[in-house]
């Protein structure tokens, strides 16, 4: 039985080792590329207030105090992030428009003028067997 699990580990190590020298490691990117040293500064506050209120006595200043930093950081995280989506469709709009690509143009086009859109489809009520 161990002889099996000694061959499949020497097949795995050689895919993985062929897999590594032809396609290559990819590097982590990062997920939030809105995030910068501002983000970095709020968020520490944020945990700096919520570690106060944690370890420190849960009093109602201490709890004010968490509350406020963490809707200012969501606040600008919010902003970044819609900035950083915005200069993304402008960049594919001028690929589309470049590119003769009319109707991928004017999609683009009116998801930015019309803005986010919630769908508020009704919900049919439960049924009961």
């Amino acid at each position: 039985m161990e002889d099996i699990y000694e061959i499949w580990n020497t097949i795995k190590q050689g895919i993985n080792e062929a897999d590594g020298k032809i396609i290559g490691k990819e590097k982590n990117t990062t997920r939030n590329s809105f995030c910068d040293e501002e983000c970095q500064v709020i968020l520490e506050d944020k945990e700096r207030a919520y570690y106060n209120k944690i370890i420190n006595r849960n009093t109602s200043q201490n709890e004010q105090e968490y509350t406020s930093e963490r809707k200012e950081a969501i606040k600008i995280f919010r902003q970044k992030k819609k900035r950083v989506l915005y200069k993304s469709n402008l960049e594919q709009i001028e690929i589309a428009y470049t590119d003769n690509e009319a109707k991928k143009f004017y999609q683009k086009v009116n998801s930015i003028r019309k803005g986010f859109i919630v769908s508020n489809k009704e919900k049919s009520p439960a049924k009961v067997v």
